[in-house]
């Protein structure tokens, strides 16, 4: 009877499961977690989420996942070192904007054949010293063609990438074979090196290589590790979203604090920016987790570290193995008969002196220089302190752990709470040296400190503090947490778990960057979700350089060879990234032309004459018998991306003299005005205060789709230059609305958002009103990109407002013809109008100047010509 008794409350063993529906399960969780790959590639791509390049390796890399995941155990990891390999291929074949298989198999090659003869040192028949002396030499000699790129030009473009690949990762994986215990697989140390998504991340994470080798997951757990890999690479976009919202909106200069409140804004932002490395991080491991590597997590809510060793636990999990593995542990057992404190205190020391040193290595092979500053120094010494006293408390008192189902205390609860906003504000105090461009700048920040700082300050360690309490589940009277081993399950699920959540967030994302979702939004969120699906370029695309990751992370904007690759642009590109075209200016035109710059880059040639301007040298005063038309605008009509002589301002000049539509003796000169990325508010300075003095006979103002967008953004950035506005109506708006240099530009763009189409409105006004007082027609010409992406409707109000101001509106909305827009634009990265693009403009602007009756050019010019001439 007992015996009955304890048979009946024992569980049943499982049914036995179907092999037809045990094979069917597996194929459809397979399913489950292509389609949301699939998924992740089209929000990626629809985010603009990194580079061009990193699309093309993403779909490169899904189309390789199901072919991996079906191939036999043994080949697994030589298609993977394939793969990547053909990844380098597709990055590195991009030339002029072009792919070239050529040129693609020959920087393959050149990357390939070093990497494999750094590899091959370690592997040759001798003593270990002998290779590792070897090895040095092969570094040394790297090193000085780094130095003098002109001695091997060839490896211009791979520096960066053979040094992400080689500086840290041969460093572990000469000590692991040192202590190896099976012979090395030639494919593995290929795969280890090459790894797939390594050649779009010059910042790669240092991945160890014993744990690479034990990494690839077993058959019953590919899976799981599949959607781990995807729910990380899903992180990584928010956290890249993230970082955009912030760089956008909410950082600041440090040369722009001048209150307590703003030094608050800039120590926390900046804290913040560490988002775009975890970002690349959790795509880079979770792009190696889609092949079966069980990688381990990268960064682990470092915001929430409870002390400064906890921080450094946690911030980035790769680089603290790799210090403690070859510099800590070697260092502590080698002086450990000093003494377990004596030890720990020294070790630690050298390995952030370690670290200090290899960040300066590692900004050498990835930027060409090897920087040693002060701020560095204070930094990592300042952190070597801290982390070395905690160290030292957590053996005398122990670490904290939470053990069993003990309930945590109202004080437990607190004082972690304290401990980590204690941490995040040390920390954000530190991290804000690394955004100062030296250290007597940063010292000279502090002189703003006051009440609002200690107030604000407190308001974000609080909510750090609350964070810590919520998403750690630390609440008073509430058992700790204490993950227990789950029981096995009879069969998995049908669907993997996280993947309704994963797809959840991915439609919600890919929906943002929808136009038709975007418009039934408030505008207040408009600028929100502007930046999170990457329609605003980030500060540091823009060429911002805020800090060492920063620079490091762009490092693509210092080698053009490298920005082509990634961008698939020519070296062309690189012409609005020329620091000499504009400098500051100290009106409210915020930014001048240099005068007088001549410079090549690639086969177009860039020059400015004596007053800056693009164009030919002309006199100040007006020749006589001369009409003059002065042409203002922004980059389209300045000519970006082609020559001097191929802007449809100079082809027009040309055009207007050769073919004499006023009658023989007449001289057209078509002065250009335009400046790159000049707002219509920047162009109303050059129409009211430059240009009457050259007495042009005509203004033509060439419109762009993003001029209301543009006017509002000017505004934005003259809040800290308030003096400089020439114009009462809008000092009496900034007052209206209570904007002030104190204003977060967010908030501002979000309260002068409603007001776009009327600022637009008045400042063609106003632009009419200053052509009209020095007797010059207003002309207005809209000018659409060959691939517009404005709508009809949002174009014709524009051209509308132009009209209603006075202008004399000149319709070329028919400029193109049936060309096809991707032809008449630069590249695919660049909708600049190209070479032939301008000759259509051209040619389009003087057939509207000669045949419209409202214009009449030729008769105007012959008038001007016979009253110079007495006639």
């Amino acid at each position: 009877m007992v015996s009955a008794q304890a048979s009946a409350r024992e569980p049943s063993a499982p049914p036995a499961v179907d092999p037809f529906v045990r094979v069917a399960r597996e194929w459809f969780r397979l399913g489950a977690i292509t389609a949301q790959f699939a998924l992740l590639v089209l929000v990626v791509r629809k985010l603009g989420i990194e580079s061009p390049s990193f699309h093309r390796v993403l779909m490169l890399a899904f189309a390789g996942f199901l072919v991996h995941h079906l191939l036999p155990a043994r080949l697994r990891m030589p298609f993977f070192a394939l793969l990547s390999a053909g990844a380098a291929l597709v990055v590195l074949g991009i030339d002029g904007g072009v792919w070239n298989l050529a040129t693609g198999a020959t920087r393959t090659a050149l990357l390939v054949g070093t990497g494999s003869a750094l590899i091959g040192i370690c592997h040759l028949p001798l003593a270990y010293r002998l290779r590792m002396a070897l090895l040095v030499a092969a570094g040394a000699a790297l090193s000085y063609f780094r130095i003098d790129l002109a001695v091997a030009p060839p490896l211009g473009v791979l520096w960066p990438v053979l040094g992400s690949m080689f500086m840290f990762r041969m460093m572990i994986y000469a000590y692991d074979l040192a202590h190896a215990r099976e012979p090395a697989q030639p494919s593995r140390s290929f795969a280890y090196f090459f790894m797939l998504p390594n050649i779009c991340f010059p910042l790669f994470p240092i991945v160890d290589y014993k744990t690479f080798c034990r990494s690839p997951a077993a058959d019953h757990q590919r899976i799981a590790t599949y959607q781990t890999g995807l729910l990380w690479m899903q992180r990584g976009i928010i956290h890249l979203a993230l970082y955009r919202f912030l760089s956008d909106h909410l950082s600041i200069d440090p040369n722009r604090v001048g209150t307590g409140a703003e030094l608050v804004r800039f120590l926390l932002v900046n804290s913040f920016l560490y988002l775009r490395v975890s970002g690349h991080f959790h795509l880079a491991v979770g792009l190696l987790r889609m092949f079966g590597f069980a990688l381990p997590e990268t960064n682990r809510l470092y915001f929430l570290a409870e002390s400064f060793t906890d921080y450094w636990r946690r911030v980035n999990v790769y680089w603290k193995d790799f210090i403690l593995k070859l510099f800590y542990y070697p260092a502590f057992f080698r002086i450990k008969h000093w003494g377990q404190t004596r030890a720990l205190v020294a070790a630690t020391m050298f390995s952030f002196f370690a670290t200090f040193v290899l960040h300066s290595y590692q900004w050498f092979w990835l930027r060409g220089t090897f920087p040693l500053q002060w701020q560095d120094m204070v930094f990592w010494g300042v952190l070597a302190v801290l982390v070395t006293v905690n160290s030292l408390w957590e053996i005398r008192h122990g670490r904290q752990r939470s053990l069993g189902g003990k309930t945590a205390t109202w004080g437990e609860t607190a004082g972690r709470a304290l401990r980590t906003g204690g941490t995040f504000a040390t920390v954000s105090v530190l991290w804000s040296l690394w955004a100062c461009s030296s250290l007597e700048e940063w010292l000279g920040l502090w002189r703003f400190a006051d009440g609002s700082t200690v107030l604000f300050g407190g308001v974000a360690v609080a909510a750090i503090m609350l964070a810590k309490v919520l998403v750690e589940g630390r609440v008073a009277g509430a058992p700790r947490r204490n993950p227990q081993p789950k029981a096995p399950e009879v069969a998995p699920p049908w669907v993997p778990r996280g993947a309704w959540a994963f797809g959840s967030v991915a439609v919600l994302l890919y929906a943002m960057a929808m136009p038709a979702v975007q418009a039934r939004l408030d505008p207040r969120a408009e600028p929100i979700v502007a930046a999170l699906v990457g329609a605003v370029p980030s500060a540091a695309q823009a060429g911002a350089d805020r800090g060492y990751y920063e620079q490091l992370m762009d490092v693509d904007r210092f080698n053009p060879e490298l920005f082509g690759a990634y961008f698939h642009a020519p070296v062309s590109a690189q012409v609005t990234k020329m620091p000499v075209l504009t400098q500051p200016a100290d009106d409210f035109r915020l930014a001048e032309p240099v005068p007088l710059i001549r410079a090549r880059v690639g086969d177009v040639v860039i020059s400015t004459n004596q007053f800056g301007k693009r164009d030919r040298e002309y006199t100040l005063a007006k020749p006589p018998g001369s009409f003059r038309i002065a042409l203002v605008g922004s980059s389209h009509a300045m000519g970006f991306g082609v020559s001097d002589h191929e802007v449809f301002e100079a082809i027009l000049e040309e055009r207007l003299n050769r073919e004499q539509p006023g009658g023989a003796g007449t001289r057209y000169e078509v002065m250009n005005f335009a400046v790159n990325g000049y707002s219509p508010l920047a162009q109303l300075v050059v129409i009211d205060e430059l240009i009457p003095e050259f007495a042009p006979d005509a203004v033509l103002v060439i419109g762009h789709s993003v001029d209301p967008g543009w006017v509002t953004d000017h505004l934005v950035r003259s809040l800290g230059r308030t003096d400089t506005i020439p114009y009462p109506r809008l000092r009496e708006l900034f007052e209206a609305l209570s904007l002030s240099p104190r204003t977060i530009p967010l908030w501002a763009r979000s309260r002068l958002k409603p007001y776009e189409p009327e600022l637009l409105a008045w400042t063609y006004g106003e632009m009419v009103r200053a052509a009209r007082e020095i007797d010059a027609l207003p002309l207005y010409a809209f000018v659409a990109l060959p691939l517009e992406v404005k709508t009809d409707e949002q174009i014709a109000a524009i051209q509308t407002a132009a009209r209603e101001a006075g202008f004399v509106a000149v319709d070329l909305s028919d400029v193109y013809g049936d060309r096809r827009g991707e032809d008449l634009q630069l590249a695919a990265w660049n909708a600049h109008p190209n070479v032939e693009a301008h000759k259509l403009i051209a040619d389009a602007l003087y057939r509207a100047l000669v045949d419209d009756p409202r214009i009449a050019v030729g008769a105007r010019a012959a008038a001007v010509a016979g009253a110079a001439t007495g006639g």
